[in-house]
């Protein structure tokens, strides 16, 4: 096609079908620049069709434009540099038809698609923002000046609606009118209005197409309409498509004011018709139109937009805020479910690597994964043979057995002054480097004292049963040990509390190192007879010092030691055959408590050793236990042990086995059978499996949970998207008929619903961890089931919650994307705006 500078758009062999039947057939036909061209048809003849395709808003389909040679050539003017687009070129390139959209066109509509969440201001705003990004301040003035043309100046700030449907319309007029345009297309601008406004928003196009400054030169208006009088009134041009789509040369009416001010018509430019004969014209019109409605209501193919170019980055998604904030907001109610449904599965995350954690610090434990194994005495001497074969290597790898333990378990007679009696009390021996043992430094296990540190220690490590079964405190530093005596009874020897203990492995009450028990049951002379203290001649007394007093200072026990010597200088009569002189105090560390010792020496002459006795000393110590100053103190009688240095351990009748993995707990009691001929405890190996099985169930359910919560996410992401993308179908049509293309929609909805997702995800975050630390689900849990004090079971910080972050935010990214592209963006602006679309 020759370049014709009147012309802005040339029009060749324009066809479109719907379900194969034709619903515009357009030959050839030239739309002249800078006039006002009114296009009347009944419904359905494709005046809309014609409107849509020549605006960008939907185009033909690929055979459609190669059947029939189709072409259209749009020519801007100077505002181009005598630039032509060819449209069967914008067809193939979406980037380019957003272009032409966003720079040349403008639009108007028979709905007034003002978004209802911006006042009139923003929604008048809102197309220069597209097209150019001008900000509020720069075009305020020029802003108010439209409004006064179209009398809404007073509502500046009112909402859509707040106004009357020719005041929207109107403002639909000025949102058209603020941007720059060559080409401003209307589809049926006065089809909801009465006959007064209708004439308004004529009078205002006519306007419009008059304007002849720099800004308005050579703007051309093409209005569909079905109104003939208002069409002959102020076109310029009029252009009739019949019935069938089809547009034959007797359809094109030009008109032109004569020298009286009249407009006077032409039919297909060579017949003059005198504007007094208007009823003529009419009768002209009203052939070509032929009133008999037969057609389908036109439809179009869809289109597939691609990559625009995109308007003001900085002013308009402030905008676009605006419209969405409504639905998407972090404030919405979307938001407030979404925080929900994210507040269940991350606090159910954090319980169960909480939870899961806590049951493989329980498989680690000795506590727990300790095997008991009983050695039947005929075949004790084979532990040495089954030791060495539990800690090969290949047993090591194949059942992971980290140590075997020998011990022995046994029973003291416990002296119990608050119920007066004697008891049977059970423990165990224990090797200094029995994993048992170290675990139960740990501060949750340990509440008083220290653990074992000596293989000499002979003092109890003693457990919170024991001490209530026996009616002894937390204070007590010493417990009492009946020992019998062979020709003299029973004797209550005082035993140091080496620490005091939550619980102990197995049924156990007490720990004694394998010392202790060869001194109480295998040495001999027995070091617990209390003829040593008589055959050392002294009395030994402890008193516990303050707490936090310096270990130096043993300020208690110089006050003993002044106490006795000056009891016995006053009683020096009584005691003089026996000579008694304190020593210095001795610092005592044997207990859980730090104390010191007195021992008072004792000289006695030779007519006096027959009377110094068991007797004796008891009696010189129940004299002392009347002084106050010596009562007040808290002071207990000890004795002289002379422990066997020369100790052979006897075999023992015990093996404690720990395991670092419960997964083959069952064939290593099977090993043991059928290699040894020994039994496990069933009941120890039936509780160890089922630990394995919770542990392994746990890690399943968290990835479950994670699975299950991505997907359930996504959909309802998906959801809340796709209902506000449909309800918002034709704002966005109007957004992109104005320029806003494909990827900036996209882009900013991805912006938007990760912002969404992402404050969501932080607010629940917050929320489960502060649910989590405050031990609600611990006080939750005690409801139902005896769960174990102190032990933290809500764990958020982890790799799970890492992976659920990462994946919650993919399936939204997904979705969104996913949604937004497929969905509702790829649809054209015709298809958005005339609802062309199914839900």
């Amino acid at each position: 096609m020759a370049k014709d500078i009147d012309t802005v758009l040339k029009i060749q062999n324009l066809k479109r079908s719907f379900g194969g039947k034709t619903v515009l057939d357009i030959k050839d036909l030239k739309i002249p620049r800078g006039k006002f061209v009114v296009i009347l048809g009944n419904s359905g003849c494709g005046k809309t069709t014609f409107l849509e395709t020549i605006g960008l808003m939907s185009h033909p389909t690929e055979a459609e434009a190669s059947a029939e040679k189709m072409e259209i050539i749009f020519s801007p003017g100077d505002k181009s540099d005598g630039k032509e687009y060819p449209y069967s070129e914008l067809w193939q390139n979406e980037e380019e038809q957003a272009h032409v959209r966003q720079r040349y066109f403008s639009f108007l509509f028979q709905h007034d698609n003002l978004l209802p969440d911006l006042d009139v201001s923003e929604n008048v705003f809102l197309s220069t923002v597209i097209q150019d990004g001008k900000d509020e301040l720069f075009a305020r003035k020029y802003l108010i000046e439209k409004l006064n043309k179209v009398n809404i100046d007073g509502k500046l700030h009112d909402r859509p609606n707040q106004l009357s449907g020719g005041q929207r319309q109107r403002v639909s007029f000025s949102r058209a009118d603020f941007r720059r345009f060559s080409l401003l297309f209307a589809d049926e601008p006065t089809g909801n209005l009465d006959e007064e406004n209708a004439r308004q928003i004529f009078q205002l196009l006519r306007d419009k197409a008059d304007s002849n400054d720099e800004i308005n030169k050579d703007q051309t208006i093409l209005v569909v309409s079905h109104d003939i009088n208002l069409a002959l009134t102020f076109a310029d041009l009029i252009i009739v498509i019949q019935k069938d789509g089809f547009l034959s040369k007797d359809g094109v009416f030009e008109s032109y004011i004569d020298q009286s001010g009249k407009r006077v018509w032409k039919k297909n430019a060579h017949e003059t018709i005198s504007i007094s004969n208007e009823e003529k014209i009419k009768s002209l019109i009203k052939e070509r139109m032929n009133t008999e409605i037969n057609g389908e209501q036109e439809k179009d193919g869809q289109e597939t937009h691609r990559e625009t170019i995109y308007p003001d980055e900085k002013s308009f998604p402030l905008y676009f805020n605006k419209i969405v904030d409504k639905d998407l907001s972090h404030k919405s109610f979307h938001a407030l479910v979404l925080m929900g449904i994210l507040l269940i599965v991350i606090c159910a995350i954090g319980f169960s690597d909480g939870s899961m954690k806590y049951l493989e610090k329980k498989m680690r434990d000795p506590f727990v994964t300790w095997l008991d194994l009983e050695i039947p005495m005929e075949n004790q001497q084979k532990i040495p043979v089954l030791v060495d074969s539990l800690l090969s290597s290949s047993v090591r790898e194949t059942y992971y057995v980290e140590s075997v333990n020998e011990y022995s378990r046994f029973a003291l007679h416990i002296w119990s002054e608050k119920k007066n009696g004697t008891f049977i009390s059970f423990g165990r021996t224990i090797q200094i480097e029995d994993p048992i043992l170290k675990r139960l430094e740990n501060q949750k296990f340990l509440i008083k004292g220290d653990i074992f540190r000596n293989p000499d220690d002979y003092g109890l490590i003693v457990s919170e049963r024991f001490l209530e079964l026996y009616g002894y405190s937390y204070e007590d530093v010493f417990v009492t040990m009946s020992v019998a005596i062979p020709g003299y009874g029973d004797v209550n020897i005082p035993v140091p509390i080496r620490g005091i203990v939550k619980d102990l492995p197995g049924k156990n009450e007490f720990l004694a190192t394998p010392y202790l028990h060869f001194q109480r049951y295998h040495s001999d002379p027995n070091p617990f007879h209390p003829i040593h203290s008589v055959t050392n001649k002294e009395l030994i007394i402890f008193v516990p010092e303050k707490d936090g007093a310096e270990q130096t200072e043993l300020r208690n026990g110089r006050a003993l030691q002044m106490a006795l010597q000056k009891y016995f200088d006053k009683n020096t009569r009584q005691y003089e055959h026996f000579d008694p002189w304190p020593g210095e105090p001795q610092k005592f560390n044997e207990a859980h408590r730090f104390g010191s010792t007195v021992a008072t020496s004792f000289l006695p002459d030779t007519a006096a050793i027959s009377k110094f006795s068991i007797e004796a000393l008891d009696s010189i110590y129940l004299n002392l236990m009347d002084i106050p100053e010596v009562a007040s103190l808290n002071p207990i009688r000890l004795y002289t042990h002379p422990f066997n240095e020369n100790i052979v351990i006897p075999r023992h009748d015990h093996l404690s086995i720990n395991i670092a993995n419960l997964d083959h707990v069952a064939e290593f009691k099977d090993y043991l059978y059928l290699r040894f001929l020994m039994d496990l405890d069933i009941a120890k190996v039936e509780s160890l499996e089922n630990y394995n099985f919770v542990a392994n169930l746990t890690g399943l359910l968290s990835l479950f949970m994670i699975l299950f919560s991505m997907v359930t996410i996504a959909v309802f992401v998906y959801y809340i998207l796709y209902m506000h993308l449909y309800k918002m179908k034709t704002y966005l049509g109007t957004l992109k008929a104005f320029g806003v293309g494909n990827q900036l929609l996209l882009r900013l909805y991805l912006k938007k619903m990760m912002k969404f997702i992402g404050i969501a995800l932080t607010v629940s975050t917050v929320a489960a961890y502060l649910v989590g630390k405050s031990g609600f689900l611990e006080v939750i849990m005690r409801l139902f089931y005896t769960v174990e004090r102190g032990q933290e079971v809500f764990n958020l910080f982890n790799w799970w919650f890492l992976a659920f972050i990462i994946l919650v935010c993919f399936a939204g990214f997904v979705s969104v994307y996913y949604t937004s592209k497929a969905k509702i963006l790829s649809f054209s602006p015709g298809d958005l705006l005339y609802n062309r679309i199914e839900k």
